[in-house]
């Protein structure tokens, strides 16, 4: 009997698509609960970040001088500071809040054209609350020449004649500060007390000069 040859024709119309469409779901399936163990082995997505690194400064809110005017200018981790007044030298308290998370470092700039600033120092210091880290206060390295020795606040006048004060100039430094809450929270923030003494440069004339705090 004689055979006769022909081609085999395979058919790769919708049924073959169907096993192919079979084929990568069954694939796609069997991976993902490999991909879950993966990431916990307890069977749960496990999520990470971290938070960003925050300063900020703020003017305490029950500043007052007397014969003084203050207005403050709060930009985060800035604080700008204009304060004016007439007749002789004046020693105002400048009490700020700094918050942070992480370490910080604070410098001041000082600009006048009518007055010469003849002293910046840190009077005191002091948690806010108990949102503050234990070592805050403890932790606070303050550059000689900006600390007030204790019981003479009038010690150490002139401390600026020896530098540009309109070059910003490191005042103190020190660890993190807020162990969390927001940026407006009672207590999680550090007191400081700045002690400024201002010489007009000619007397019983008017006078405005212009303190930048920054935190780094």
């Amino acid at each position: 009997m004689d055979y006769i040859s022909r081609p085999i024709v395979l058919a790769f119309g919708p049924i073959k698509r169907s096993w192919l469409f079979c084929i990568i779901w069954g694939s796609v399936i069997l991976a993902i609960p490999s991909t879950v163990c993966a990431q916990s082995s307890s069977g749960s997505t496990v999520l990470r970040g971290s938070i960003s690194k925050t300063v900020t400064l703020s003017l305490f809110q029950s500043a007052s001088h007397t014969g003084a005017e203050l207005h403050a200018f709060e930009n985060g981790a800035a604080l700008s500071l204009v304060v004016s007044g007439s007749g002789f030298d004046r020693n105002l308290q400048v009490p700020i809040l700094i918050r942070s998370n992480i370490s910080y470092h604070i410098s001041a700039s000082i600009q006048s054209e009518t007055a010469v600033p003849t002293q910046l120092r840190v009077l005191s210091i002091e948690p806010s609350g108990k949102s503050v880290a234990r070592d805050a206060v403890t932790g606070v390295a303050i550059r000689r020449q900006f600390d007030v020795p204790r019981g003479d606040p009038s010690a150490g006048e002139e401390n600026l004649s020896t530098i540009d004060a309109s070059v910003p100039f490191t005042i103190f430094s020190g660890p993190r500060i807020s162990l969390g809450g927001g940026l407006n929270s009672p207590g999680n923030a550090l007191k400081v007390i700045l002690l400024l003494s201002v010489r007009p440069k000619v007397e019983k004339e008017h006078w405005t000069i212009n303190l930048k705090l920054q935190g780094s």
